[in-house]
Formats: C-alpha cells, structure tokens, sequence
C-alpha cells in the first residue's frame, strides 16, 4: 500500500526529472551548434588565410652570400718573358760550278777558196706576179613588177525604190480604219490610186452602201487626201491633213 502523501511525491519527481531532462537536451543542443558555429568560423579563417598565401607573391630567394675566397680575387699571373729568337744557321757555301771544257778547233778550209771553187748561179730576171684580178660587181636585173591591177570600189548600192503612194492601202487615209476599208474593198477600192480614180457619181454610189460609214467619204474628204497623195504631194497632205 502506498503511504499517504506518496502520490504527489513522485509525480513532483517525474516533472523534475522531465524539466532536468528538457534543459539536459537544450544545453547539448546549444552546445552542438556553439561547436558548428566555431567549425564554420575556423573554415572560413581558413580559407581567407589560404587565399590570402595564394595571392601573396612568392619570397624572392637571395643568392647565399658570397665567401671571403669568392669576393677576393686572386690577381691575374704575370705574363711570361718573350721567347728569344734562334739563333740564325750559317748558309753553307755554295759550291762553284767548274768551266766546261772548250772544244777543240776542227781544221776548216778557208771561205774564200770554197767559194772560188763552187760555180755561182745565174740570177733570174724578177718578173713580178700579175695583180689577181678583182671581178667587176654584178648588178642584179631588176625583176619585173607584175602589174597590180587596181581594186576597183565597191558599187553604191542603189537606193531601195520608194513604193509609190498611189499603190499605198486606203487605210493611209485620215478617218479610215480596215472595217472601212474591207466594205471599199468589196467595190473594187484598195488603194490610194482607186480611191483617186473615183469620179462623184461612183463615189456616191459607193458611200451609200457603208452603211453605218455612210457620209465619211464626202466628210473626211477621202478622194481629195487620195488625189494628192496619188500625185506625190506629202507636204500639201501633211499641211492639209496632219503628218501621215
């Protein structure tokens, strides 16, 4: 049996132990982020030291200092004496050469008596060679010349003949067109020169069957522009009519 009072006892003892327990794991919680803080801190010193050695230069090496022996240098040796010069060799005498012996006279006969002896020849007359003949320079004939024949011109070429204006088409007419001038040519009219030849009582005629054309003739004046130009006379029709 549990003794009176003994309830409220533990369970003030489990909520202590509880407490104690929350602030143990606070502290060590606290504690591991204390110790994570300083690793970071440590690494980042870390790596400003090591970017801070790479980027310093490198540390010039100095030569080791030179020694006594080194910095004082022994004085160059004295040149030595020139050599004498040999003694110059006596030339041997050359020995002379002797005298080749003379040879002994040979017995001559005199010169006067060999040349009485020997008969003396004849002296030929000097008959002088002729002068070599030079031969006369040879003119060549002249070669004859063929006779060129002279290269005629070439002939004008004659003008291309004018088409006389009598044999023009009625369609050279101010005012008539080809309908015009097909029904014309059904009454035998198909140049300038038909159109020209036409007395009144013929061109009436013809006028009054062109139907929708009826009056044109005598209006446009068609026998007179034909008559003049069957005769040759562009400038009275241009002056008349207008340029063709």
């Amino acid at each position: 049996m549990n003794t009176p009072g003994a309830g409220p006892v533990t369970t003030l003892h489990l909520i202590l132990i509880a407490i104690l327990a929350v602030l143990t794991i606070a502290m060590i919680a606290r504690g591991v982020i204390l110790k994570r803080r300083r690793a970071e801190a440590q690494a980042v010193q870390d790596e400003a030291i090591e970017s801070q050695t790479a980027s310093a230069p490198a540390p010039a090496i100095s030569p080791p200092p030179a020694t006594e022996a080194e910095a004082v240098a022994p004085p160059p040796p004295p040149p030595p004496p020139p050599a004498s010069p040999p003694a110059p060799v006596p030339a041997e005498p050359v020995a002379s050469p002797e005298p080749a012996p003379e040879p002994a006279p040979r017995d001559e006969p005199p010169a006067h008596a060999t040349l009485a002896d020997e008969p003396v020849a004849a002296v030929a007359p000097f008959d002088p060679s002729p002068a070599p003949l030079v031969p006369e320079p040879v003119t060549p004939d002249p070669v004859p010349v063929a006779d060129i024949a002279p290269v005629a011109a070439p002939a004008p070429t004659p003008p291309a003949p004018v088409a006389d204006p009598g044999d023009w088409p009625v369609t050279t007419l101010k005012g008539l067109g080809p309908k015009v001038a097909a029904m014309l040519g059904q009454h035998g009219v198909t140049t300038i020169a038909d159109m020209a030849a036409l007395d009144t009582p013929s061109a009436q005629a013809i006028d009054a069957q062109l139907g929708a054309f009826t009056g044109r003739m005598g209006r446009d004046r068609w026998i007179d522009q034909a008559q003049l130009l069957a005769a040759g006379d562009i400038k009275g029709f241009e002056a008349a009519f207008g340029k063709l």
